[in-house]
This record gives C-alpha cells, sequence and structure tokens, in this order.
C-alpha cells in the first residue's frame, strides 16, 4: 500500500471535511460545543504538523514552518476562549 504524503491541499480538504461533519454534530445536538472542537482539531493539525502551498516552498524558503505553527496555535486558543453557538 503506498502512503500519501500529506499536503497543504489535502490537510486543508481535511479541515473543510472536519469543519462540516462537526456543524451536523452541532444542528444534530444543538450545541456549540462542536464548533469550539473543529478550531482544535483543524489548529491542532497545523501546530503538529505544519505544510505549506507546494509553490511557496522556493519562495519563502525559511520561516514559513514557524509562521503555520503560529496560527495553529491561534486557532487552538481561538476554540478554547470562544462560545460559539451559545
Amino acid at each position: 500500500m503506498k502512503k500519501r504524503k500529506l499536503t497543504f491541499r489535502l490537510q486543508c480538504r481535511i479541515c473543510i471535511f472536519i469543519f462540516l461533519i462537526n456543524i451536523l454534530l452541532a444542528h444534530l445536538f444543538q450545541t456549540g460545543l462542536f464548533h469550539n472542537l473543529t478550531f482544535l482539531i483543524c489548529g491542532g493539525l497545523f501546530l503538529a504538523h505544519p505544510v505549506c502551498p507546494e509553490h511557496w516552498g522556493s519562495a519563502y524558503p525559511d520561516g514559513w514552518e514557524r509562521g503555520f505553527r503560529i496560527g495553529g496555535a491561534i486557532l487552538m486558543v481561538l476554540g478554547l476562549i470562544t462560545r460559539f453557538g451559545i
């Protein structure tokens, strides 16, 4: 079985899929907790495995990884301190 490399496009698609599933769950269970969970999961993905678009790699050889990690941490903080849907 061939192992797929996690690219920026695939990771964004995973985040969109998680977002759509959590919106559905939030409407089914009538709670905003799932919105916060979306921010925590997607932020954790970018914090643990920062990826950038392929054409950015040559333009920005240094520093992009830290920016994506900071962005992931900001998403996680937003998921922890905000109260969506309440």
